[in-house]
């Protein structure tokens, strides 16, 4: 590997985790790299990005084969590769065709931990079938989503052949089109069914990098944040209250305590409430929510995030949690409780007269371990629908491995603050079949027995 590429990787990976933005670094000539490779060629400088950079690398023979097709564990790798190549020892791989050793195992463990790509089951991933259009705009999507990234609007309106495009990747297609990180056929089309080529793929990953260049890390507003913690700021009304949301990262070298003092203020900049929250031993390199609920309306809310160094052992970074299900709150045909809503038929979904949340998480100490979560699942819509609070409980270990799940209700809606019943009612599954959720770690320790007498 080129000096260059191991200095982008090592930049990277200093600067980046479980939701950073991926940095833009200049685009450096590769004159001469490949000779099916010409100047003239409208792929020329995104070719010359994605080599320097160390993302994509030739085939041999002084090839790059620019219109060689994609397959889906090249895909991925390439978007493993923007993120810095992540340590993936530690994360659950389902699929049964992706191998323990194979060159793709990592991107394909990092991007499933991540939200990235889901497979096609649950334990198939297909690694080498080829990609089309639309799964890549997808992942690209995806991506941004995990790395909590705002993509610019840059121009509006649609691809000409907007009707064909998939429904699950009609929402990526036009995100990506208005941040012009696709820019279609000269007809104007997306062609969302056909495959992938390498130049194309190369194109979309250097536009989407110089794109990711442009958002902020740091939220406006009165903010002040500790060196080396990266931070990011969404607010949300619920109910007649408001909910605010901060994603933080420690890209420190060492484990810290994170002590956040927030400040809810009313439209004139007068404070109305204030609240403090800390975390001992967040991980170096981890990525955490903290969900912010005061019970009150405000119009924005400023913050004070302090570290100081910390000592004791460190649980958080083995804790890994996973996107909400919702589920049917009957048995199937085999007797098995909860299928996934995304599995139901529709008849089944019809014959369903209540819904539940699955909650899901790992972690990979070699002890058991116990951790609170508070999960905020979003509707359709992007507006919080619920929140709810959950003890996972002696998880983990060598004698207890796998994925711990918990079925939760509602929740406290922001219509019913109060309700504790464990599931949701028909009436609102229109508005919850595409639902996403992110889940705050609360607090990490070692599982303690206890015994009567």
């Amino acid at each position: 590997m080129k000096t260059t590429k191991k200095l982008f990787s090592a930049l990277l990976s200093a600067v980046m985790a479980a939701s950073a933005i991926v940095c833009a670094i200049p685009a450096v000539s590769a004159t001469g790299a490949f000779k099916d490779v010409a100047q003239k060629d409208w792929y020329y400088e995104s070719v010359s990005y994605v080599y320097d950079t160390g993302i994509m690398d030739g085939i041999g023979d002084g090839k790059f084969a620019p219109k060689a097709t994609l397959t889906r564990a090249m895909g991925v790798t390439l978007l493993y590769r923007t993120a810095g190549e992540p340590e993936c020892d530690d994360l659950v791989n389902p699929f049964g065709d992706v191998g323990s050793s194979k060159w793709f195992t990592d991107p394909v463990k990092w991007a499933y931990d991540r939200g990235v790509v889901t497979g096609k089951s649950a334990d198939r991933f297909a690694p080498n079938t080829d990609i089309t259009r639309a799964e890549f705009a997808t992942i690209l999507a995806r991506y941004a989503d995990y790395a909590d990234m705002t993509l610019p609007v840059k121009r509006n309106g649609t691809v000409k052949d907007q009707a064909k495009i998939p429904t699950y990747a009609k929402d990526a297609v036009s995100a990506m089109y208005c941040a012009e990180i696709i820019n279609g056929r000269s007809d104007g089309s997306f062609d969302p069914s056909a495959k992938i080529n390498r130049a194309e793929a190369a194109a979309m990953i250097e536009r989407f990098v110089n794109v990711s260049s442009e958002d902020k890390d740091i939220i406006d507003g009165d903010a002040t944040v500790a060196e080396g913690m990266n931070v990011k700021k969404k607010l949300y009304k619920y109910g007649a209250s408001n909910v605010a949301i901060l994603s933080v990262e420690n890209r420190n070298s060492e484990p810290l305590t994170v002590t956040i003092k927030a400040y809810y203020k009313d439209q004139g900049g007068n404070v109305l409430k204030t609240e403090s929250v800390s975390f001992e031993g967040f991980a170096s390199g981890w990525h955490n929510y903290f969900v912010f609920e005061p019970g009150i309306a405000f119009a924005d809310m400023d913050f004070e995030l302090k570290t100081k160094a910390f000592s004791g052992e460190v649980l958080s970074g083995y804790v890994h949690t996973m996107d909400s299900k919702i589920q049917l709150n009957k048995q199937d045909e085999n007797g098995a409780w909860g299928k996934d809503l995304s599995k139901a038929t529709a008849e089944e979904i019809a014959e369903c007269e209540a819904f539940m949340v699955r909650l899901k998480s790992y972690q990979t100490y070699e002890k058991p371990l116990t951790y609170s979560t508070k999960t905020v699942l979003f509707d359709n819509f992007g507006e919080i629908r619920t929140i709810v609070d959950y003890t996972f409980s002696n998880t983990g270990g060598y004698n207890n491995t796998g994925i711990f799940n918990a079925v939760a209700g509602l929740g406290s809606s922001a219509e019913n603050p109060s309700n504790k019943t464990p599931t949701f009612p028909k009436n609102l599954i229109a508005d919850m079949d595409k639902a996403t959720s992110i889940t705050s770690i609360g607090h990490v320790e070692l599982f303690k027995a206890s015994f009567p007498g």
